[in-house]
Order: C-alpha cells, then structure tokens, then sequence
C-alpha cells in the first residue's frame, strides 16, 4: 500500500533532477502573475467579497494603507516631476511605497506589481533550492521539497498584496544561500559568496532594517553548527559571516525607542513599568527588545486579540532573556497550536482560518516524517545548521512579537525553510545521499 506512493516520488525526483534553475524561476514568477490576477480581481471580490477593502486588497491589512500613499506619492510626482519622489521619509525608509509609486505612474491598481513580486518569488525559491540541493546532494529532492512555497495559502497574502514581506523573504534567502555555498561548495570565489551575503542583508534592509541583526546573528548560529561537518570549508564560512557582521556593525540596527510624543503617553508609562532602563549598551539593546515586546502586548491588549501569548512574562534582565529562550523556540517551531486554529474574529483572522489548520498540520507531518525516515541526512550538520538558522531568525521575533497572526507572517519564509529542510530529509529517503554536496553541475541548483 506504501510502496506505490514511495515509487511515484522516488520517480518524480529522478525526474526532477533535470529541471534547472530558469525554468523554476519561470515558473515561479507565472504562479505568482497567474494567481495573484486570479485573487484580485476574482477570489477577494466575487468568493471573498467580506474581505475585500477594494482594488484587489485585503481589508483590515497594511496593504490598503500602502496603496493610499503610494497613490498619492504618485499623484504628487505626476504634478511636480520626480524630484517629489522620495525613499525616506521621517528618518525611516518606507521600500513598499516608494517603489508602489513608480509603477503606479502606469495605472493606479496593485495588480501591476504582480511582475515584480514574480521576479522576486522567482529568485527566492531558486536560492531555496539550492540550499537545500547542497544539504541533500540532490536537485530533485530539493525541487520537492519547495512544494510548501507553491502549495501553501499564506504565500498567496504575501506575493499577491503589496507588501514588504516577500522583498525580506528574498533577502534572507539569498543570504542563506551565500553562508550554504561558501561551506560546502566550491562553486563560486569568496569575493562573490560576499557580494551575494551583502546583497541579501541590503535587500533586507529595504524592508527591515532591524532584521538584519537578527540574520547575523542566525548566521553566527549557521556557521558554529556548519563548522561540525569534516565537509565543511570553515575559511570561506567565516569570511563570509565575518562580512555580514561587519555590515550589520555599519549602522544603528537595533532602533532605540523614540521620545513619546503627548497621545502616546499611557503606552510609554505602560512601556517603562515593565522594562528595566538601561544602563550600559548590552542594557540598552535589553531595553529595546522589551519595549517592542510591551508595545505588542498593550497593542494586543487593547484591540482584545485573541492570538496574544505570555502577556504576563516580563524580560527586565538578561537572565529573563535566556530562561524565556526555549518557550522563544517553541512558539516560533511550533505555535499555533491547534487549539488556536479559528478563534481569531478579524477579518485576517477568519481568513487564516481557512489555511493555517492546513499549513501547521503540513508543518507537522514533515517534521514528523523527517525524524522517522530522515536519519541519514540528520546526521549531516548542514541541516542543522540551515535548521538552526531559520529557528534563530523565528525565535528572536517571538520574544518581541506577542501576537500569533503577526508572528505567523513575519516568520513565514523561515518557518517555510525549516519545513522544507525537514521534508528534504525525509525525502532522502528515497535515493542514496553522498557524503558531501561538492560542486553542483553548472545551470541546476
């Protein structure tokens, strides 16, 4: 009874191998095009008519703000000329806007971004593959295993609405990438794997400056389990992860929190009662993290949301930091649980109903499947350290995010990596898996 279904995906896989970076890309960015007119133009409107804010957006979301602005950013270039255009605005850089705006000199409507975010997804599940291709030795298994990006519903919110989510997916991707390569291949210089590294932490800092800190450290994380392996070319790693710390020192990282102004008052009170003021550097960073964790909670406690979790836990010190470490990793791993399945009440909320039951119990099944068939390509620390690396990006945004539903998004490409890493392993399962990955043949993965 099993061995049918073990045959038909010991096929596909073979067959797999032959399928070669562009025409993943091509591929991918036609999903993207293709479903993204198919959700604004005909799901949100005519099948989801209550979640529909107009325009093709998803009501209750950033995406109807962004394209108000970006809107009238346009608008406003039309009449002055482009020197009305701008990147930053209040200190801050605002990528979603300013680049929305220069597409909507065409025509106004979100859909027109769908060519770009196609690119975009594109790139991203090229990088994917490759990891994943180096950790099983396999460009069919590796193809496989991205079935989550194409298959999940969540990705359907983040490619097609105009949002910034899909811009830090590739990043991290691509960073992901470069870190893989330079330990376990010879496949490029160390001068390009550094370009590629600096490239995904500057396409990350377009959408989230302060995730870049977050991505060194993961890639800390990444090289210390990479360094495990005999396979593993430790110069090169340490090069590259070097040049990723270097670039994430070049600048303020890690914002401080601002002056309040008069009608955030009560939040700041809210804020400096359960944070401890700091008093040297590593107290201000401390200081920081707690004070974007309080804001959540006090956001959370007075819009009632039904996702919050730990309200009560107070991070004062570093100690508290490291105790809370291990619930960090399991909400980020694990959460929601399936007794948080449907009980949210807003509009993204009931829409997340219909898919995270799918996706979590996916999620399930393939770590599962991953610790009973899976052993051979466990035992190879380039899966942890790939592991390690997602898991560590995740679990610092569940320190500072008490939300599920915004948790559930921000960790999506990770959480989507570390899925498709365990499907990998079980995978393997199906064909020999080599001792090292070496050079992968030129135009695949």
């Amino acid at each position: 009874m099993i061995e049918r279904p073990r045959r038909k995906t010991a096929v596909f896989i073979a067959r797999a191998e032959s399928v070669q970076d562009r025409h993943l890309f091509l591929f991918a960015a036609a999903w993207v095009v293709t479903g993204g007119l198919a959700l604004q133009l005909v799901i949100l409107p005519y099948v989801l008519p209550f979640a529909h804010a107009g325009h093709g957006l998803v009501a209750n979301t950033d995406g109807p703000g962004y394209y108000i602005t970006a809107v009238a950013l346009a608008e406003t270039i039309q009449m002055d000329g482009f020197g009305a255009w701008w990147f930053f605005k209040d200190r801050t850089n605002d990528y979603i806007v300013a680049v929305s705006s220069l597409f909507y000199l065409i025509t106004p409507e979100p859909w027109i971004l769908l060519p770009l975010s196609g690119v975009q997804f594109g790139i991203t599940v090229v990088a994917i593959r490759r990891v994943l291709a180096i950790a099983s030795a396999s460009a069919g298994v590796a193809l496989a295993s991205i079935l989550p990006f194409f298959l999940f519903p969540s990705f359907v919110m983040i490619w097609g609405q105009p949002h910034k989510d899909l811009n830090a997916g590739l990043g991290l991707a691509v960073t992901l990438y470069a870190l893989a390569a330079a330990g376990f291949t010879i496949r490029h210089r160390v001068t390009w794997l550094v370009g590629a590294a600096g490239a995904g932490l500057g396409i990350l800092w377009l959408s989230r400056p302060y995730a870049v800190m977050l991505v060194a450290a993961a890639a800390v994380v990444f090289a210390v389990a990479a360094s495990l392996s005999r396979q593993c070319r430790r110069g090169r790693l340490v090069s590259v992860v070097g040049a990723m710390l270097g670039c994430a020192a070049l600048g303020q990282w890690v914002p401080s929190v601002a002056p309040a102004r008069p009608e955030q008052v009560e939040v700041y009170g809210f804020i400096s009662r359960a944070c401890e003021p700091p008093t040297s550097r590593v107290d201000s960073v401390l200081y920081t993290v707690c004070a974007l964790r309080q804001g959540f909670v006090y956001a959370g406690t007075e819009a009632s949301s039904t996702s919050g979790y730990d309200y009560d836990v107070q991070l004062r010190s570093a100690m508290d930091f490291v105790r809370y470490l291990p619930r960090a990793v399991a909400v980020a791993t694990l959460e929601p649980l399936p007794q948080r399945w449907g009980t949210e009440r807003t509009t993204v909320g009931r829409l997340a109903s219909l898919f995270v039951p799918i996706e979590m119990s996916a999620a399930y099944m393939c770590f599962a499947l991953a610790l009973l068939f899976g052993r051979r390509l466990l035992a190879r620390p380039i899966v942890w350290a790939i592991a390690g690396f997602c898991i560590t990006y995740s679990a610092i945004f569940a320190v500072v995010i008490t939300q599920v539903g915004t948790l559930y998004r921000t960790r999506a490409f990770a959480f989507a990596i570390l899925i498709a890493t365990a499907l990998a392993c079980a995978l393997s399962s199906l064909r020999p898996v080599t001792a090292g990955a070496g050079p992968l043949p030129h135009g695949r993965v």
